[in-house]
């Protein structure tokens, strides 16, 4: 893990964390980030309202790793770079990590997120970035891929106007993946889907009862990076990816769900939003 905080955020990390968790390259000479998250209903669904200070992840750029950090980097078999949205740098980042890290046998993955108020950032990332062969895998929500559809076609109004329309966000993935070559993973409160190209493998998602939105795509990305890496078949990791998501959802006190309690889950064969049974 390679992030930038202050010395604050760092003490607090160290406390949430499992102590087996590296975290010799957190870097403690920058501000803290912090986000307050703002939940209610809307047209039927659980949405959040999210008001952030970026602190120095505003500002972080390739030229802030340390030579640890790269040689680090290199022996992981996964990269991801998360929350672009919040870097001003963001882009050059991407463009930089990749650049330096691409070698046939590392897996790199890229998470935008919210792009809405920063549309030339996702211009800019489909023109310098995803369309160049940087990148192997893409996390999206329904919204963050319409922005890139949008972004790669011209920035036809279409593709925004379609963000709160379902029948819609497959062909926006679609339209990603032929574009670019790399691999969407597309998660949104009905299914998940992944799609390379323009075959597409959908899993609907779970029925639960959610208590909280802020966090539940990264707790989605965190799943099916790890099923990414242990290779598990298509329907079998988007499965445990919506596992991990509605348990945190679910979740009384926003606890993540061990791996145990995600394999328990699933052998209870919990209903899908469609209302059927995982068989």
């Amino acid at each position: 893990m390679v992030i930038t905080t202050d010395s604050y955020g760092a003490s607090m990390l160290k406390a949430l964390v499992d102590p087996d968790l590296d975290l010799s390259h957190v870097h403690t000479d920058g501000a803290l980030s912090a986000t307050v998250s703002v939940e209610g209903e809307y047209q039927g669904r659980h949405v959040n309202l999210m008001i952030s200070d970026s602190g120095s992840a505003a500002r972080f750029t390739f030229d802030d790793l340390a030579e640890d950090d790269i040689k680090a980097l290199e022996k992981c078999g996964l990269v991801a770079l998360l929350n672009l949205n919040h870097n001003s740098a963001g882009v050059e980042f991407a463009f930089d990590l990749f650049s330096t890290l691409k070698r046939k046998d590392l897996i790199s993955f890229i998470d935008t997120g919210d792009p809405s108020a920063r549309p030339n950032m996702i211009q800019s990332l489909v023109t310098h970035v995803l369309k160049k062969d940087l990148v192997d895998i893409i996390g999206v929500n329904e919204n963050e891929v319409c922005w890139c559809a949008w972004a790669l076609d011209n920035r036809n109004e279409e593709w925004r106007e379609n963000i709160s329309n379902p029948n819609r966000w497959i062909d926006a993935a679609k339209h990603l993946s032929l574009e670019t070559g790399i691999r969407v993973d597309l998660h949104t409160p009905q299914f998940a889907a992944t799609i390379e190209e323009d075959v597409v493998t959908a899993v609907p998602t779970f029925d639960v009862v959610p208590k909280i939105s802020l966090g539940a795509g990264d707790t989605w990305n965190a799943g099916n990076i790890y099923g990414t890496l242990l290779t598990l078949e298509h329907v079998d990791r988007l499965a445990f990816a919506n596992a991990a998501a509605a348990l945190y959802v679910s979740s009384s006190k926003t606890r993540h769900a061990s791996l145990d309690e995600i394999i328990t889950f699933l052998k209870r064969k919990p209903c899908l939003s469609q209302g059927r049974k995982v068989t």
